[in-house]
């Protein structure tokens, strides 16, 4: 990783001293091992504290999908990004 003009870290793309910042990505499968509620609302502690795992080590959440059978979530796809 190359550092920039004020700090600002990247990979250096051309002789004019532009930066691009890079990424990491990482996705989870997320099936919760709890009591889900139906349609809208499920029970929400053991998600918070996955991505509350996942904050700690510097990743942030992107996106988020999640999968329903008869009304149930049975679910969660988590999309996250840290900087490199």
């Amino acid at each position: 990783m190359n550092r920039g003009y004020g700090g600002i870290s990247g990979k250096h793309i051309n002789d004019k001293n532009i930066f691009m910042k890079q990424f990491e990505y990482k996705t989870i499968e997320f099936e919760p091992s709890g009591k889900w509620l139906k349609v809208i609302r499920m029970e929400s502690s053991e998600l918070e504290d996955k991505l509350n795992d996942m904050g700690k080590e510097g990743r942030e959440l992107i996106d988020s999908v999640d999968y329903s059978v008869e009304g149930y979530t049975i679910k969660v796809i988590l999309f996250l990004k840290r900087e490199k």
